[in-house]
C-alpha cells in the first residue's frame, strides 16, 4: 500500500476537499479503500463545464444532461448523513428545475453553511431568482 493510502480517512478526505467533486470522484478507481472516500468530502464543487469530456467526442446533449443530473443524485446519495459544509453548483441549461430544487433542499437539510449557485435554466428564471433570495435568508438565519 502506498503512503497516502496509509493516512487516516479524515486526512485523505481533507486532501480531497481541495479538488472539484468530479476530480475527487475520479480517485475512487485507485483502490478499494478509496472507492467511496470522495463521498465523505464536506465540500461539493459541481460544475457542468468540468463534467463535459472533450476527448469523448460529441455526445448527444440530452444524454450528457441526464448523466450530469444522475451523477449529482449519486454523489448526494453517497453523502448519506455526512455533513456538507460547502455546496457549489454551476450549470447552464444542464438540469431541470425539479432536480435542482431537490439538490438544494438536500444540502439545506444536511446543514450546508456555504451555498454558491450559478444556475441558468430554460424554465422560469424569475422563480429561481426569488428562490435564491429565499436561500440567502435561510443561510443568514443559521449564522
Amino acid at each position: 500500500m502506498d503512503r497516502i493510502s496509509n493516512l487516516p480517512d479524515e486526512i485523505i478526505c481533507h486532501i480531497l476537499s481541495f479538488l472539484t467533486t468530479n476530480e475527487a470522484a475520479l480517485t475512487s478507481i485507485l483502490s478499494k479503500k478509496w472507492r467511496n472516500l470522495f463521498a465523505l468530502v464536506p465540500n461539493l464543487d459541481i460544475d457542468y463545464d468540468n463534467f463535459q469530456y472533450p476527448n469523448q467526442g460529441k455526445r448527444d446533449i440530452d444524454g450528457l444532461r441526464k448523466s450530469f443530473m444522475d451523477s449529482i443524485d449519486r454523489v448526494l446519495a453517497l453523502q448519506g448523513n455526512s455533513p456538507i459544509k460547502k455546496f457549489s453548483l454551476k450549470c447552464t441549461d444542464a438540469a431541470d428545475s425539479v432536480r435542482v430544487d431537490s439538490w438544494i433542499s438536500n444540502v439545506l437539510v444536511s446543514g450546508v453553511s456555504e451555498l454558491q449557485l450559478s444556475i441558468i435554466l430554460d424554465s422560469d428564471l424569475k422563480y429561481h431568482s426569488n428562490y435564491i433570495v429565499f436561500l440567502q435568508n435561510v443561510l443568514k438565519a443559521r449564522n
